[in-house]
């Protein structure tokens, strides 16, 4: 989970462009993907976006997922971003 000041900012993003990422739910509408953007989005007032992860392998699926963004975090991903993708 992101702390105060990264959940912040990360609301006033999507406050000024919006939800870029929707939240992933699994079948039984439990977050697989975006725990801190459903948060962000209740602080910035905006109604947030939902899809439903429609594979096999839910656990594999957030596994991926959050072990790519973990990776970006300490790699080129800051980098990129820093310069604009």
């Amino acid at each position: 989970m992101l702390d105060e000041d990264e959940l912040q900012a990360l609301a006033d993003d999507i406050r000024d462009l919006g939800q870029l990422q929707p939240i992933v739910l699994d079948s039984s509408g439990r977050i697989l993907d975006g725990r801190n953007r459903l948060r962000a989005c209740e602080l910035a007032e905006v109604e947030p976006e939902y899809i439903t992860y429609s594979g096999t392998n839910p656990s594999a699926y957030t596994l991926s997922v959050n072990l790519r963004r973990r990776s970006l975090s300490h790699g080129p991903g800051p980098v990129i971003a820093a310069h604009g993708g």
